[in-house]
């Protein structure tokens, strides 16, 4: 006689491993250092809320059961749980024969698509690319951390399937290290080398539990925007929950992690690892983020460069005795510039004072100072001055970018010394100064004594 029966689901194989690591913060997985639960409550299929790294079962949680064996044709079937203590699932619509075996494959959360053992069209995300937190609750890493069992050749009573994470889990301990409270934590988000999976959409295979990512969906990134985190306090932490797919950093490479705050402060840090290291499914990563003065990236960058005074120049710098016209990088205010111009250029004294003076410029002989480029940043407003006898002198200046389209500008030079230039770029990439003079022949000497670039953070 068939009978309905229920399945008993090992909460306790849903493990995950906390792991420290002294060198580099990101750690070995091999080096375990306690444990942590997970309990999620959803409105859908939902499972752990994370404080740590075991996994309990809630109200509400379904799975996909593929039944085969015994007197059935191979059946996809929704178990619903009955007892989340005790991890038992049912399902109403099949009963069993009592007597016979089957083999039973299970995967959560319940997905329709899923109606095979073998990988089909149903895609289970192993991480993604966007991720939301509510408050300092972990629960949405349930949705992103499937788990897969089986239990074969048992009759339905004695079926008792051994859960298993395909998911790794990153926990970014926030240390307030500002000295003063941080209003709240807006994103996250966690950057790995070109090449390198964090999230996708996996198809899944219920024989061996392996998963096969689709590549073409998948993502190096994962920003998590939490909301509700509250405020930080001086030398608190906040920590912040992100499911990922497995996967390897190779030694030499940097996982970059940028922490935005809720008025708009911006973190950047950079963790690197000497080594190859793994981070496998069922593990939660754990890594203390400083977010301090040194670790802030500023909202805007600004290049202040006087070139009447002679300590401004680099060694080396040419001179009026020794000037030069070679295509040569420059240090000024902690970048790198670049000097292009047909003719000679040369720091020139004069009265205690002096100047950057550039020779050789004409309408078919322009020169350029070539901006340094600042990763994560344009330039929106560049100041140039030159000297009070440029007011005789017909030169242009304009700002380009390095093909040579005008961006702003031209202004002439007999009319001003000061010439402001405004850029909506969105851009990191080269601008630079352009010069010119109206004629095709000049003797004179352009005469630059100051240049400001603001760069704002894009």
């Amino acid at each position: 006689m068939r009978q309905l029966h229920t399945l008993a689901i090992a909460a306790a194989a849903v493990l995950a491993t906390a792991c420290t690591d002294n060198a580099n913060d990101i750690p070995a997985p091999d080096s375990p250092d306690g444990s942590t639960t997970i309990r999620a409550i959803h409105a859908t299929t939902t499972r752990t809320d994370f404080d740590g790294t075991v996994s309990s079962w809630t109200e509400g949680d379904a799975m996909n059961v593929i039944i085969a064996g015994g007197d059935i044709a191979t059946q996809a079937c929704r178990f619903t749980v009955v007892d989340p203590t005790k991890g038992t699932f049912t399902n109403e619509n099949i009963s069993l024969d009592p007597a016979a075996k089957y083999d039973f494959y299970a995967v959560y959360p319940y997905n329709a698509d899923k109606t095979g053992i073998a990988p089909d069209n149903a895609r289970f995300d192993i991480g993604s690319a966007t991720q939301t937190q509510q408050g300092s609750s972990a629960s949405h890493i349930a949705l992103l951390d499937p788990l897969t069992g089986c239990a074969k050749n048992v009759t339905a009573d004695a079926a008792s399937l051994l859960m298993r994470h395909t998911a790794t889990v990153i926990q970014l301990r926030l240390h307030n290290a500002t000295g003063a409270p941080i209003s709240g934590i807006e994103t996250v988000t966690v950057t790995a080398p070109e090449g390198t999976i964090l999230a996708a959409p996996h198809a899944i295979d219920l024989a061996d539990g392996s998963v096969t990512p689709d590549t073409d969906k998948a993502s190096n990134a994962i920003t998590l925007t939490v909301q509700s985190s509250g405020q930080i306090p001086a030398d608190g932490e906040f920590s912040c929950w992100m499911a990922a797919t497995p996967f390897t950093i190779n030694g030499g490479s940097n996982l970059d992690i940028e922490v935005t705050t809720t008025d708009g402060t911006v973190y950047h840090i950079v963790k690197p690892f000497n080594t190859d290291r793994n981070f496998p499914a069922g593990t939660v990563m754990a890594s203390q983020i400083e977010l301090s003065a040194a670790t802030e990236d500023a909202k805007e960058i600004s290049l202040d460069i006087d070139f009447t005074v002679a300590a401004t120049y680099p060694d080396g710098f040419p001179t009026a005795q020794n000037p030069s016209s070679d295509e040569t990088r420059y240090t000024f205010a902690g970048h790198t510039f670049r000097i292009l111009s047909s003719g000679q250029y040369y720091f020139y004294p004069r009265n205690g004072s002096g100047y950057l003076a550039m020779e050789g410029i004409t309408k078919n002989e322009p020169a350029d100072i070539v901006l340094p480029v600042i990763e994560g940043y344009a330039p929106t407003q560049v100041d140039v001055t030159v000297d009070d006898s440029c007011l005789t002198r017909e030169y242009s200046i304009s700002i380009t970018n390095a093909i040579g389209t005008c961006l702003a500008g031209p202004r002439l030079t007999y009319s001003t010394t000061e010439h402001s230039f405004s850029l909506t770029t969105n851009t990191p990439s080269e601008y630079r100064i352009h010069i010119y003079h109206k004629s095709i022949k000049n003797s004179t000497k352009f005469p630059l004594t100051a240049i400001s670039v603001t760069y704002t953070r894009v």
